[in-house]
């Protein structure tokens, strides 16, 4: 598992507090951004704003669609697990344990053997029928 060091001194901590780049906590940190981000546009909307604040304003609300974008994904990922795997409650919450590329490699393995192309070996009898196959 990787992990970030946040630097929590304002709260009075010392050392840097390892954090797990788990999908949950890239979730609600990719939450906590768009959150951030919104107030920040919806800040410059209401008033009269310069050329330079409203540029500033279109780079945020770009950011923000990156960010939704983003987070629908990752929900998107996440309920293709469960409902394929028709996971427990209980076991839907382990999938916040795993790091995103964990989650995208098992994902890519149910997608690969529910179409039946999972990452088995071409047996002769393939190799044989993709060499008579016309270009």
């Amino acid at each position: 598992m990787e992990y970030t060091q946040i630097d929590a001194s304002v709260l009075g901590i010392s050392k840097p507090v390892s954090v797990p780049l788990t999908q949950g906590n890239v979730r609600k940190s990719m939450v906590v951004m768009r959150t951030l981000t919104k107030y920040e546009v919806d800040k410059l909307e209401p008033k009269k704003t310069t050329a330079a604040e409203q540029e500033g304003a279109a780079y945020l609300r770009k950011g923000l669609k990156k960010i939704d974008d983003t987070l629908k994904f990752m929900s998107d990922i996440d309920d293709f697990v469960v409902q394929t795997l028709q996971l427990s409650e209980t076991q839907r919450k382990k999938l916040d344990s795993l790091s995103f590329n964990d989650l995208g490699i098992l994902a890519g393995i149910i997608a690969a053997k529910v179409l039946g192309t999972d990452d088995k070996e071409p047996t002769e009898d393939d190799r044989k029928s993709d060499a008579e196959r016309p270009a």
